[in-house]
């Protein structure tokens, strides 16, 4: 018997619970797409949602400082958010009168401009990029008439940029040296680089980017080793591909960048004895397959 009366006082709790929190219930219609029913005024079990436009039956006795009301489903007692739903004009305005209107604390606000302003003094990063290269077009087709072989040359960037942790644009600005010598044939280039990335996926572990990059050489070089005659130009061109990055969001990153690079040469003229018909006349488009390797520092 003992057992039988501690279940109906138990039994007897709970519909008194009830009772109270849909005293004076009403209906209201779910105004958000999907509104999710909480267990817990914590609002830490989830327990469902419901889809937008259905009627359903809540108390008016609000709870959590005015942001829930109790809602029935299913014979139990779930919360739901006064903000999913819309309830009659004049039991809104009761609402809104008692809802406390709470003035924002220095944390949240410093919480606030942390999520949606992207302070340009900070997240910056100092990188430096080794890029290995092999030159295609024109530049392969007069190796070839020089019976020189096709050899790789080396890159070398350091570039400034900014990486916002919440944020999948980044961009930045940087200075590099192309330098390729072959038998017969040498060039030489100092770049101006300014370079857009967008992060596809991003994580504290990783990145996945799309790169690109459009570039003017500060000066170009050129050389026929063999008979000592030099030749200045102009060049520019563009870049895009794919990078991968580890620990982006840390002091220290590393990056792994595939490129397919462009480049356009003008107005090259002899910077030593003059010579007619130079080979370099032919030269007008390059174009090369670059892989690079890069250490980021944040400061």
């Amino acid at each position: 018997m003992h057992g039988y009366y501690k279940y109906n006082i138990l039994l007897a709790f709970f519909v008194l619970s009830f009772a109270q929190c849909m005293q004076g219930a009403q209906f209201a219609t779910i105004q958000k797409t999907k509104a999710i029913i909480y267990a817990d005024m914590a609002k830490t079990s989830p327990i469902g949602y419901i889809s937008k436009g259905k009627t359903v039956k809540v108390g008016e006795v609000l709870r959590a400082y005015g942001t829930l009301l109790p809602i029935a489903i299913s014979g139990k007692i779930g919360y739901i958010k006064v903000s999913d739903i819309a309830l009659a004009p004049s039991f809104q305005d009761e609402i809104d009168k008692n809802t406390p209107k709470q003035k924002p604390t220095s944390r949240s606000e410093k919480i606030s401009r942390k999520v949606f302003i992207d302070k340009l003094s900070k997240n910056n990063y100092f990188s430096y990029s080794l890029r290995p290269f092999t030159y295609k077009g024109d530049w392969e087709t007069i190796s070839q008439e020089q019976a020189n072989s096709i050899v790789s040359g080396t890159g070398h960037y350091i570039s400034f940029s900014h990486r916002s942790p919440n944020k999948s644009f980044h961009f930045g600005f940087g200075f590099g040296l192309d330098h390729l010598k072959q038998q017969t044939l040498e060039i030489a280039a100092y770049f101006l680089e300014l370079n857009v990335d967008y992060a596809i996926i991003k994580n504290s572990l990783f990145s996945c980017e799309l790169t690109t990059s459009f570039s003017h050489a500060l000066e170009m070089l050129m050389q026929e080793t063999s008979l000592n005659y030099r030749y200045k130009g102009n060049i520019y061109g563009w870049s895009y591909g794919a990078q991968f990055v580890l620990f982006p969001k840390s002091k220290i990153s590393f990056g792994l960048s595939t490129l397919q690079r462009h480049l356009r040469l003008y107005a090259i003229s002899p910077s030593g004895p003059f010579k007619v018909n130079t080979i370099f006349t032919n030269l007008k488009e390059i174009t090369s397959t670059e892989l690079q390797l890069s250490i980021m520092y944040r400061f």
